[in-house]
């Protein structure tokens, strides 16, 4: 290695080692390198290599000997967080979670790897834990291990899963007697079908003028499977009695299409917490979205009520269509072939069914339009 490459390597050396260096080993180098400087002057560089490095070695080595024995430097000192606590989210925004817990709310942000992901990987109703940093600051770390959920696919990304509650014992669809749409009740029970979570269907709005006989022939398959479904009025209160103590203590999620009444049905079981409503619109009987985001609201009997808002359609992962339709499944069993789709197939039991009465015409094209939407 020539002495111009060695000296390289001593300049990096102390370089790299400057910030240990005393005020007085600062100095002998500084003597070291005007003696160096002064010896090139003298023409030193055509001294032999060998005594350039004696010479070198000499004045190095006291640096050496003193480094030894400098005390290394303290290592940094890591604050840990002044507290950690765990609780329930109760709301969610961008990158912000509203968090229950036995001192009482707290807002919170999400860390970076759970605000990449919330309403996926977080969710309200899910029990986490959090950092509080500070008398306005805290995070959320970690979320535990969840018991059910209930989640659709995003309607923007149909790649996406997006749970709308968490923890959830109870799933609650409201529904109109004056325009009952039970293919929302399938949809329902196809995505609870591995899901220990129960569907209960709350029909609003009975004190309204209605086809109280279609009604009921519309309801009845679900009862017949052993569907619970409460009949009532939000608006006065009629059947919502019975339908509160059947949801007493429990985690509750309530869904629906937008003016169903769920916001006038929430006041009724929570009445601390009056919710805003709104009349369906004249035109169309639509209704308006009132309740914007996912909320949790703790009762003093137990029971916790999730909101959500209204949905114009609940899509779900690629599933088995028969999970909504215990009752074709079962009649699916005395098929002429296994696979049967129930559609054109030879010696379909389903569609025999159809033709003998034994099962609604409504209840096949239902299950019909729940297989060919692809969940």
């Amino acid at each position: 290695m020539s002495e111009e490459r060695k000296q390289q390597q001593r300049d990096r050396y102390l370089r790299q080692q400057k910030h240990w260096r005393s005020r007085e080993e600062e100095q002998q180098l500084d003597e070291v390198r005007k003696a160096r400087r002064a010896e090139r002057r003298r023409g030193g560089a055509s001294r032999g290599g060998a005594a350039r490095g004696a010479e070198h070695g000499e004045a190095f080595a006291p640096m050496r000997r003193q480094h030894a024995q400098l005390t290394p430097a303290p290592k940094a000192t890591v604050v840990p967080n002044t507290a950690e606590a765990r609780g329930v989210v109760v709301w969610l925004g961008r990158g912000r979670a509203r968090v229950a817990t036995a001192d009482g709310e707290v807002t919170a942000r999400l860390a970076a790897e759970l605000a990449r992901e919330q309403q996926t990987v977080v969710a309200v109703g899910d029990d986490v834990a959090l950092h509080l940093l500070g008398a306005a600051d805290a995070v959320v770390v970690a979320v535990g291990e969840r018991r059910s959920e209930l989640a659709r696919t995003d309607p923007h990304d149909a790649g996406r899963r997006r749970v709308l509650a968490a923890n959830v014992d109870v799933v609650v669809l409201v529904l109109t007697a004056g325009r009952l749409r039970t293919g929302l009740i399938d949809r329902l029970r196809m995505a609870l079908a591995d899901v220990d979570a129960e569907l209960v269907v709350f029909v609003n709005k009975a004190d309204l003028e209605h086809d109280a006989a279609a009604l009921d022939a519309a309801l009845l398959p679900y009862r017949a499977q052993g569907l619970q479904v409460f009949v009532g009025a939000a608006l006065t209160g009629s059947g919502v009695e019975a339908f509160a103590e059947r949801l007493r203590g429990r985690a509750v999620a309530v869904v629906g299409h937008s003016g169903v009444g769920k916001s006038t049905l929430l006041n009724r079981l929570d009445p601390e917490l009056q919710r805003p409503t709104a009349e369906v619109r004249e035109k169309d009987q639509r209704g308006r979205h009132t309740t914007t985001a996912t909320s949790l609201r703790m009762l003093a009997d137990g029971t916790r009520l999730i909101d959500t808002p209204g949905v114009r359609a609940f899509g779900l992962e690629e599933s088995d269509a028969l999970a909504a339709f215990p009752d074709i499944a079962e009649l699916g069993a005395g098929c002429r072939f296994r696979d049967c789709a129930h559609d054109r197939e030879p010696g379909c039991a389903v569609r025999a069914a159809v033709v003998d009465g034994g099962l609604a015409a409504e209840r096949h094209v239902a299950y019909l339009r729940l297989r060919d939407a692809g969940g």
